[in-house]
C-alpha cells in the first residue's frame, strides 16, 4: 500500500459531492492507496458501497429544524476530531467540501497534511460560512477546485494553494450505459435536481405547460411524499413526470433528447454539473445557466446553450432550435459525446494522485 489517505464527508447521499468523492476513494484504492473513509454511513448514498481499506460511520441525520440540524452537524465534527487522534501524523487528510472544519483544526494541530476538495462557492457568505473559509485558509495545504469558477472565488491566499481538477465520471460508468436507440415519437426533456426552489424546479414545470409538444421528466432528490406536497399545483400537467430520488439515472438518459439545468443565477450558482456531463456521454445536448462552473461544460451552439431559466422566450427559442432541426441535433449530439471525453476518469485520477504525492 502507498500513502494512507483519510477522507471525510459529512452527509452521505445521492448528490454531486459524495458522488465525486466516491470516484476519488475508489480510484485511489484501485491504485493501491490505503484509503479510510469517514462519513455518515447511516444514510444511503454514493459512498455506501465504495471499496476502501477502512470505513468509519459517524451518524448524521438531516433535520428540518435548523437548531437540531446544527446539533447533528456539530456531533459529526466532534466525533471526527476524536477519530483523528488515533491516526498517524504522516497520514494525508482529505476533506470533501468546506464543512469538516473540526477535523481540519485537529489535523493541523497534529501536523498532518490537509487537502480540501471544493465543490461549492458562496458569493454571499453568512458569518458561519466566513468562519469555515477562515478555517480553510489557516489549515489547507492544497485545495482542489472542481472548476475555474470555484478557484476564482477564492481569496489570493487560498488561490495560491489551489488547482482545478474538473470532475469526471466513475470508472464503471460506461459499463452501465444503456445503448438502445431512441424510438419515441415525442421528444423528451430531462432535469435532475434537488428539491429546492432555487434550482428552477418550478420554472421547469411551467415550461412543460408552455411546450406541450414535448415530454418533460424531473428527477427530484426527494421522497414520493415530499414530491406530492411540493408539486401539488403541478400534478395535473399531462406531459410532466416527476420522479423521486434515483440511484441509477441511465434509464432516464437513454430516453432523453435534451438535458437542462435551470438553477436561478441570482439565488444559486452551479460550480460544476455532473448530470450534464453524464447526459453528454449519451449524446444529449444541454441548456445550462449563463454563469458558474457549469458553463465550462458548454461550448455555445456546439453541444448546448447558456440561458437564464427566467428568460422564458429565449429558453423556448433555444429548445426548439435544438429539437426541431434533425441535422443540427445530430451535430450537437456528436459534439456532446466528443466534448465529454475531455473529462475522462483516467485524467481525473492521475491529477488527484499528483496532488496527493
Amino acid at each position: 500500500m502507498k500513502n494512507k489517505i483519510v477522507c471525510f464527508h459529512v452527509n452521505n447521499g445521492f448528490t454531486g459531492s459524495p458522488n465525486v468523492l466516491a470516484t476519488v476513494v475508489q480510484g485511489l484504492f484501485n491504485e493501491n492507496y490505503d484509503v479510510a473513509l469517514v462519513t455518515s454511513f447511516n444514510n444511503s448514498g454514493f459512498l455506501s458501497n465504495v471499496n476502501c481499506s477502512r470505513k468509519k460511520n459517524i451518524s448524521y441525520i438531516f433535520k428540518k429544524n435548523k437548531f437540531l440540524r446544527l446539533i447533528q452537524f456539530l456531533k459529526f465534527q466532534l466525533f471526527s476530531g476524536i477519530f483523528l487522534f488515533g491516526i498517524n501524523k504522516k497520514d494525508v487528510i482529505y476533506l470533501n467540501t468546506i464543512q469538516p472544519f473540526f477535523p481540519a483544526v485537529i489535523a493541523k494541530l497534529k501536523g498532518n497534511r490537509i487537502i480540501y476538495h471544493f465543490h461549492e462557492s458562496y458569493p454571499k457568505m453568512s458569518l458561519f460560512t466566513k468562519f469555515l473559509y477562515f478555517v480553510v485558509e489557516i489549515t489547507a495545504n492544497e485545495i482542489i477546485c472542481v472548476s475555474e469558477y470555484v478557484l476564482n472565488q477564492l481569496n489570493d491566499k487560498c488561490q495560491k494553494k489551489a488547482i482545478v481538477i474538473h470532475n469526471s465520471l466513475s470508472s464503471d460508468y460506461f459499463d452501465k450505459q444503456i445503448k438502445v436507440p431512441k424510438v419515441a415519437s415525442r421528444k423528451r426533456i430531462l432535469m435532475v435536481s434537488s428539491a429546492r426552489e432555487y434550482k428552477g424546479i418550478f420554472e421547469f414545470c411551467k415550461l412543460a405547460i408552455l411546450l406541450d409538444e414535448y415530454d418533460f421528466t424531473l428527477v427530484c432528490d426527494a421522497s414520493k411524499q415530499d414530491i406530492l406536497l411540493l408539486f401539488h399545483d403541478y400534478k395535473t400537467i399531462r406531459n410532466l413526470e416527476i420522479v423521486e430520488t434515483q440511484t441509477n439515472l441511465h434509464p432516464f438518459y437513454s430516453k432523453t433528447d435534451l438535458i437542462v439545468n435551470f438553477s436561478i443565477p441570482s439565488l444559486f450558482i452551479e460550480t460544476f454539473g455532473l448530470t450534464i456531463l453524464e447526459g453528454m456521454t449519451y449524446g444529449i445536448p444541454c441548456i445550462v445557466p449563463p454563469v458558474g462552473g457549469i458553463t465550462e461544460l458548454v461550448q455555445e451552439g456546439s453541444n448546448g446553450y447558456k440561458v437564464d431559466s427566467r428568460e422564458t422566450t429565449e429558453l423556448i427559442r433555444k429548445i426548439k432550435l435544438i429539437l426541431n432541426d434533425e441535422l443540427k441535433y445530430k451535430k450537437m449530439s456528436d459534439a456532446s459525446i466528443y466534448f465529454s471525453k475531455n473529462f475522462s476518469y483516467d485524467t481525473f485520477i492521475s491529477k488527484v494522485k499528483l496532488v496527493i504525492q
